[in-house]
C-alpha cells in the first residue's frame, strides 16, 4: 500500500541499481548539515536548510529522468514546464516528512537498517545474499560515504512509518467497494425501436445553404499543414545481427550468468470453485459446503473433472474443464498453493478454503525447479546479446545519422553505414505523420513546424526505437475553393437533414409508444455502462441516455449508427436492471477493495501534505536558482 503514497511523494530515499541500474542520493549530502549560510541555501523548511548542492543534485537527476522518457525535450522546455519548481516540492515534501516521523519519536532501529541494506539487489552476489565487499565497492564508485548513505536510509525508513501510520487510516467499507463495483457492471435491459435515416425524404439543399454552410464550416474545411518525412529507425537489435552471435558467445554468456533463466517449482492445476466470501455468515458457509459434497459425490461416480468443473465453475473461475494452466507458488493465495503443491500428479484435494471460496483441485503434472538448458534458450541468448552489443553502438549511429541529416548527406547512404535503411512517408497531417511513424501526436509536433528539406535535430523516441528524421517536403495549410468541396458538402448537409427529419419523427413516435407499445417491431437488447448496445457502435450519448433513464421510461431519441443500417434515431425503453453475477464479484471484490482503499489512500495523503505544506514556515531565500536564472 504504501506504493499509492509513494507515487505522490516522488524521489523516496535511495534508488539503488547497479550495472544498468545507477545508484541515486537526492536531497541528503554533507552539506545539508554543516553549511547554512543563505547564499548557499535555496531554501528553509522550519528553519531546515535546502542546500544549493541539495537542490542541484536532485534537478540534475530529474532533468535526466525526463529526458530520457523524452528525448525531444529541450533543457529549455523542461525549465518553462516548471521543473524547478516541482524538485524543490519534492524536497520540500521530504523534509516535512521528516520532521514528522522527528515529532512522532519515529526512528529506525539497526536492525531495520541491516534488513533494507540486505535487501538491496545492488549489494547482493550471484548467490542473492548480501556481499559486504560489493556494498563498500558500489557505495566508493558512487562516491557516498557509507554514514552518509545509511543517514539517507535511515531517513527512507522513519519517512515509510509516518506513510504506513496514514496507510492505517486508509480503511474503505466494503460495502462502498460494492456499490461502486455494482455502480460499474450494472447492466440494462432495453426494447428498441430504430429509425433509419435513409428511410427519410428530404430536397436537396439550395446553392444559398450550401454557400451558408461553406462560410460557417471554412475551419472544419480547412486541409492542415502536411509533411513527407524521410526517416531512419535505429534499435540495438537492428544495430548488430543476432545470425553474427557464435555459438562459443553463447555457450560463455549463459556460463557467466547462472542465475538466469531459472524457474520456480510448478504445477498445472485445474479446480471447482464454490464462491464463498471471507465473511460469511455460518448459513452461507453451510451452504457452500453443502454444493461442494455434492460436487464431490459427482467426481466419486466417476465424472471426469473438466465436466464436473464446466457444469459448476462460475465465468471468471476458470478456464474450461476448470484448467489454471501452470502456476508457481507464490502467484497463489497461500491456502490453495499449499495445497496444490502437496498433491501428487492425477490426485484431487480435499475441500479447501481461500478467500475466493471453497475449491476442489486437481494437479495434471508437476515441474521441478531448475535452469532451462542451453539449448532451449539459446535464441533468447543471441538476442540478448546483440541488443546489449548493439545498444554500446547507439550513441555512434544516432550522432553519425544526425549529423548526415543536418549536413544534407542521402540518409540512406547514412543508413547503410550501419547496416539500416531509410524509409519516406507521404505527405501527411500531423496525427497520420505521427501514426506512420509510431510515436505519439506530441512528438510529432516539431516535425510539423519545419521547412523541406530541414531536419530535426534530435531523435524521435518510438518505443524502444529512436528515429532520426529529415523533412522531406511540406504541403502548406489552405481552405479549399467551394467548387472542390460542394458536391460532398451537400451530401453532408442532405445526411443532416435526413437524420433530424428522422429524429423528429421519433420524438413523436415516442409518445405514441409511451400510451401503447403493443404491437410495435422492437428489438431486445443488454448494455453494459460505457459500452456498446448490440447491433450499434459505441455511444456515449446512447449510453448516457439509457442509464440515466428510469425503468419503465423511454429515452428521448439519440442519434446513433446501426452496424447494418447506418445512422438514425434510436428510441429504447428500459425494461429491467442486471445486477453484476455474484460469483464475478466473489472473484473480484478483494481488488475492488485494494482499488478504493487506495484511492482513499491517495486522498489522505494529499490532505495530510497539504497541511504541513499549510503550516509550515517555508522560506525559499534563491528562487533565481530553482527557475533555473541564476548561472
Amino acid at each position: 500500500m504504501l506504493d499509492y503514497f509513494r507515487s505522490n511523494a516522488q524521489s523516496f530515499g535511495v534508488k539503488c541499481i547497479f550495472g544498468l541500474i545507477i545508484l541515486v542520493f537526492i536531497g541528503w549530502g554533507v552539506g545539508s548539515f554543516t553549511d547554512h549560510r543563505s547564499g548557499n541555501v535555496v531554501a528553509t523548511v522550519n528553519g531546515e536548510p535546502i542546500t544549493i548542492n541539495d537542490f542541484e543534485r536532485a534537478y540534475q537527476q530529474a532533468e535526466s529522468e525526463a529526458i530520457n522518457r523524452n528525448p525531444t525535450m529541450t533543457r529549455e522546455q523542461l525549465i518553462a514546464s516548471g521543473l524547478g519548481e516541482s524538485v524543490l516540492r519534492d524536497l520540500i515534501q521530504q523534509i516535512l516528512l521528516q520532521q514528522t516521523a522527528t515529532r512522532l519519536g519515529l526512528g529506525a532501529t539497526p536492525l531495520e537498517m541491516r534488513r533494507e541494506v540486505e535487501g538491496i539487489p545492488a549489494f547482493q552476489n550471484e548467490q542473492g545474499r548480501f556481499d559486504p565487499a560489493i556494498y563498500e565497492k558500489v557505495l566508493n564508485s558512487q562516491r557516498m560515504g557509507m554514514a552518509e548513505f545509511e543517514r539517507s536510509l535511515a531517513n527512507q525508513i522513519r519517512r515509510d512509518k509516518v506513510l504506513s501510520i496514514l496507510q492505517d487510516a486508509a480503511w474503505t467499507d466494503p460495502a462502498a467497494a460494492k456499490r461502486h463495483y455494482d455502480y460499474l457492471r450494472q447492466k440494462r435491459q432495453v426494447s428498441c425501436l430504430f429509425l433509419p435515416a435513409s428511410t427519410a425524404t428530404v430536397a436537396a439543399p439550395s446553392e444559398e445553404a450550401i454557400k451558408e454552410a461553406y462560410e460557417a464550416r471554412k475551419q472544419s474545411l480547412a486541409i492542415p499543414r502536411k509533411a513527407a518525412v524521410e526517416f531512419v529507425r535505429v534499435s540495438p537489435e537492428k544495430l548488430v545481427p543476432a545470425d553474427g552471435i557464435s555459438d562459443e558467445e553463447i555457450r560463455r554468456w549463459y556460463d557467466e550468468h547462472p542465475r538466469s533463466f531459472v524457474s520456480p517449482e510448478q504445477v498445472k492445476a485445474a479446480h471447482i470453485l464454490v464462491p464463498l466470501a471471507p465473511d460469511a455468515d455460518e448459513a452461507a458457509v453451510k451452504k457452500a459446503e453443502a454444493s461442494m459434497a455434492a460436487i464431490r459425490k459427482e467426481l466419486d461416480s466417476g465424472k471426469s473433472f473438466a465436466a464436473v468443473a464446466d457444469a459448476h465453475n462460475g465465468p471468471q473461475a476458470a478456464g474450461r474443464g476448470g484448467e489454471l494452466g501452470w502456476v508457481e507458488r507464490d502467484k497463489l493465495v497461500k491456502p490453495f498453493a499449499d495445497a496444490a503443491f502437496a498433491l501428487e500428479p492425477g490426485k484431487i484435494s480435499d475441500v479447501v478454503r481461500s478467500q475466493f471460496g471453497l475449491h476442489l483441485i486437481k494437479v495434471e503434472d508437476r515441474k521441478p525447479a531448475g535452469r532451462a538448458p542451453l539449448d532451449s534458450v539459446k535464441d533468447e541468448i543471441r538476442t540478448d546479446i546483440a541488443k546489449e552489443r548493439g545498444a554500446a553502438r547507439l550513441n555512434e549511429a544516432l550522432d553519425g545519422l544526425l549529423e548526415a541529416a543536418i549536413l544534407g548527406t542521402p540518409l540512406d547512404k547514412a543508413a547503410a553505414n550501419f547496416n539500416l535503411k531509410a524509409e519516406k512517408t507521404e505527405p501527411l497531417p500531423q496525427a497520420a505523420l505521427a501514426e506512420a511513424l509510431g510515436v505519439d501526436a506530441a512528438a510529432a509536433e516539431p516535425l510539423m513546424k519545419l521547412a523541406a528539406n530541414m531536419p530535426l535535430d534530435t531523435p524521435l523516441a518510438a518505443g524502444d526505437t529512436y528515429l532520426v528524421c529529415r523533412v522531406a517536403a511540406v504541403e502548406e495549410a489552405h481552405t479549399p475553393e467551394l467548387a472542390a468541396v460542394r458536391d460532398e458538402l451537400a451530401k453532408t448537409l442532405r445526411k443532416e437533414a435526413a437524420l433530424q427529419a428522422v429524429l423528429d419523427k421519433a420524438a413523436t413516435q415516442r409518445k405514441e409508444l409511451e400510451k401503447n407499445a403493443q404491437g410495435a417491431a422492437l428489438t431486445k437488447g443488454s448494455m453494459d455502462r460505457g459500452g456498446a448496445l448490440p447491433g450499434y457502435a459505441t455511444s456515449a450519448a446512447v449510453s448516457d441516455a439509457i442509464f440515466s433513464t428510469e425503468v419503465g421510461q423511454w429515452i428521448a431519441p439519440v442519434a446513433a449508427d446501426s452496424t447494418t443500417q447506418g445512422q438514425g434515431a434510436l428510441l429504447c425503453r428500459v425494461d429491467a436492471t442486471e445486477q453484476p453475477d455474484a460469483a464475478e464479484w466473489n472473484s473480484m471484490q478483494n481488488i475492488m477493495q485494494q482499488i478504493a482503499t487506495g484511492q482513499r489512500a491517495q486522498a489522505i495523503f494529499s490532505i495530510f501534505m497539504r497541511d504541513l505544506f499549510k503550516n509550515a514556515d517555508i522560506k525559499v531565500l534563491n528562487p533565481d536558482v530553482v527557475t533555473r536564472k541564476a548561472g
